[in-house]
């Protein structure tokens, strides 16, 4: 199957996220939710991965899903996820073109070990405003050799740690008002909805985000959820 064309946004990121990688090591995209930054770093890593293998980092079993996906449907590039008790690679010596891997099992010494410090050409970080934290920092350190290519829509942290300790140039930025000006993103409109039942107080923060674990607790109580449904009611009204 021929891969669908970029669109004009995405055909100049890849261009230029590729000129910065020949002049830069470490370089971040900035794109807004929706834009289609899955399919962005999957046509970038087709570009690598005649130099040797990729490894794509997240932190979420969706994220690692939906890379997968969108680098088998646009790309020729064979994907596999690295994670719990999933191996990217068999017991018959068949190595995946892109190693799709969870950072909370990466960062683990004996999984990473498992990785030549320079098996990669290319480390995309998914999600990269996560990139400062201890587990990222331990995983981009053992592949020293290999470019590193971050992308996020938030690149501002609520712990203030910049993201210039791990990216030394930004190829990229396209904002959700360039995405809506351009009409790919519809115009916003918002409410602030009162949950009742909804408690936060005891969700802490991890990383410059609130912690997921904490959070789900709050969440999944039967007020909140009530209360986030009936919003959502009054909202589509």
């Amino acid at each position: 199957m021929t891969p669908a064309a970029l669109r004009p946004y995405q055909k100049d990121a890849h261009d230029a996220t590729l000129a910065a990688l020949k002049e830069h090591r470490r370089v971040l995209i900035v794109a807004a939710t929706g834009t289609g930054k899955t399919i962005l770093f999957s046509r970038i890593a087709e570009e690598y991965a005649s130099r040797g293998r990729v490894l794509i980092l997240a932190h979420r079993q969706e994220l690692l899903e939906q890379a997968r996906d969108k680098i088998g449907r646009w790309t020729g590039l064979t994907p596999a996820i690295e994670a719990g008790d999933e191996r990217a690679d068999t017991f018959f010596g068949q190595q995946a073109d892109v190693v799709i891997a969870s950072i909370q099992t990466l960062s683990r010494r004996a999984r990473l070990e498992r990785f030549m410090p320079a098996e990669f050409s290319l480390v995309v970080v998914d999600e990269a405003h996560h990139a400062p934290a201890d587990t990222y920092q331990r995983v981009l350190a053992h592949f020293a050799e290999a470019k590193i290519l971050g992308v996020t829509a938030t690149p501002d942290r609520l712990d203030k740690k910049g993201l210039g300790t791990t990216f030394d140039h930004v190829a990229f930025v396209y904002e959700i008002r360039d995405a809506i000006t351009d009409r790919w993103l519809v115009p916003i409109r918002q409410m602030i909805a009162r949950i009742d039942g909804l408690d936060l107080s005891r969700v802490r923060t991890t990383a410059g985000d609130l912690n997921e674990g904490d959070l789900e607790t709050a969440m999944l109580k039967a007020e909140a959820v009530h209360g986030v449904a009936q919003a959502v009611v009054r909202g589509a009204r």
